[in-house]
């Protein structure tokens, strides 16, 4: 959970996800905060099953469109 809190400092979509959570959809600080761990785990789980390293640009234009 420690490291999905400092990914809101780090990593812009993190903190946009974080922020939407909790101000858009109501959710309690710490309750927006494990949705953030959730979705870190399933991009861990993905680069770990893949072999691939992570990327930030890739990830970020996959929320871009999603998001639209």
């Amino acid at each position: 959970m420690w490291w999905a809190f400092n990914s809101i400092k780090m990593s812009p979509w993190a903190a946009a996800a974080f922020r939407d959570a909790r101000d858009q959809k109501g959710q309690r600080y710490h309750r927006a905060l494990r949705g953030l761990a959730a979705r870190w785990t399933r991009i861990l789980w993905r680069c770990w099953t893949n072999h691939e390293t992570y990327d930030p640009a890739r990830h970020g234009s996959a929320a871009l469109i999603t998001a639209a």
